[in-house]
């Protein structure tokens, strides 16, 4: 007897004798060629075997993957699927094509949107495996004793069931990522329709977005200028540091089509003074801040401004990011271009000249208002002793003709502006 006649003659032997829960397969459709294929080679009493035995294993090994919303229907049928390829496997010498058993994958895609742990999935059938491997020995055993093809039901078991697990593996990630790109969508659209201003469900963009609207909402714009091209590993490093300073350990991210990406931090309380952002900027990258706003209307505006402050971070050369709050004039004031000019004309006099030391007096005063107008932590920023920083900060005032105490707010603006206009008092 050849081994082909022998696994035949054993596969043909297959039947099940107890009751059947089902008549039939459950979706004849997706295996309908491989039952076909089935009964013509081995008879009706291999197909109820496969039927039998897939309620059998259900029923073994289903509670490795209980889930009290989940249909036993697809356990059964997926049990039958495989059970099913095994055979066929056996009867011809080769695992039939995957592809040829599966033209939906609705049981991987109802495994991953309930969050099923696809391991304990792959012990079941490791287990299914040993299983079936022992009733087909003993069936063999049975019909009479036959170890010319012992090795190869071993190696034809395993090999397809190697090739379903594989299969598995491949389509859980394939629908993982078809679910998160679905979230993707709706998650970019619960965003724009923020952004527009117009009316929102609260309740269903807060669970979406996995945040109260109605708390208070920071953003920070980070992106660079078009011929510039960022690493996205130094974008995830601002991105959280932004977020780690709000105290938002999942702050949420927008990817516009030019490249900028906008995230939002969540705060549960109103915030006092915004918190500085502890993250080096890379160079060459660009990151604006707004102000902290409250519910959709604060989201929408807190971007905007974002957005504001990103846009003149781009025009200044900055290794800090900008924030809306310190540079809002300096914002407004950049919409007219002639009139800002005149401005930084009216505020800095000299000091607004294409000159080195009117440069070194812009940086000293830059300085010295970031450090709060404190002497010593502004000598110490310049590298420069106190009476040689006091000095300084006299001839400046001489040449403004006033103090700096006087007219801080716009001094400060003008000097954020001053650079874009290099040739400005010549």
């Amino acid at each position: 007897m050849t081994v082909s006649a022998a696994m035949t003659k054993m596969l043909s032997s297959l039947d099940w004798e107890g009751e059947l829960d089902d008549a039939e397969f459950l979706s004849p459709a997706s295996i309908d060629s491989i039952t076909d294929r089935l009964r013509e080679g081995l008879g009706d009493g291999a197909i109820r075997w496969i039927l039998g035995t897939s309620e059998s294993f259900v029923a073994q090994f289903g509670i490795e993957v209980q889930d009290p919303l989940a249909s036993r229907k697809k356990f059964v049928l997926f049990s039958q699927q495989l059970l099913a390829s095994i055979l066929l496997g056996l009867l011809e010498g080769e695992p039939p094509s995957i592809k040829g058993i599966h033209r939906d994958r609705e049981i991987i895609a109802d495994f991953v949107t309930r969050g099923t742990d696809m391991r304990a999935i792959g012990d079941s059938l490791r287990k299914m495996q040993r299983e079936i491997l022992v009733r087909l020995v003993e069936r063999l055993a049975d019909i009479g004793p036959d170890s010319s093809i012992l090795a190869e039901i071993a190696a034809g078991v395993t090999g397809t069931m190697d090739l379903w697990l594989e299969w598995m593996l491949e389509a859980t990630f394939a629908e993982r990522d078809r679910a998160a790109r679905a979230e993707e969508v709706r998650v970019r659209g619960a965003i724009e329709d923020l952004l527009a201003g117009g009316p929102v469900n609260l309740t269903a963009t807060s669970e979406l977005l996995s945040r109260p609207i109605d708390a208070w909402h920071v953003c920070c714009a980070i992106g660079a200028s078009p011929e510039v091209s960022l690493e996205q590993d130094s974008i995830d490093v601002v991105a959280t540091g932004f977020a780690s300073a709000h105290g938002d350990p999942n702050p949420l991210r927008y990817v516009t089509a030019g490249g900028e990406t906008y995230v939002w931090a969540t705060i549960s309380h109103e915030p006092g003074d915004l918190p500085a952002l502890d993250v080096e900027v890379p160079e060459r990258m660009s990151v604006g801040i707004g102000s902290a706003g409250r519910g959709a209307e604060g989201f929408r505006i807190s971007r905007r401004e974002a957005a504001d402050a990103f846009q003149l971070s781009l025009r200044i050369p900055a290794t800090e990011p900008v924030k809306y709050q310190d540079a809002s004039l300096a914002i407004l004031l950049c919409q007219d271009e002639e009139r800002a000019r005149v401005f930084v004309q009216d505020e800095l006099g000299e000091i607004a000249r294409d000159t080195p030391e009117a440069a070194e007096m812009r940086d000293t005063m830059r300085t010295f208002f970031a450090m709060r107008m404190r002497i010593a932590p502004s000598a110490e920023k310049l590298f420069l002793h106190r009476n040689s920083l006091i000095n300084r900060l006299d001839r400046i005032e001489r040449t403004l003709g006033h103090s700096l105490a006087e007219r801080t707010p716009e001094l400060q603006a003008a000097l954020t502006i001053a650079d874009l206009y290099p040739t400005v008092g010549e």
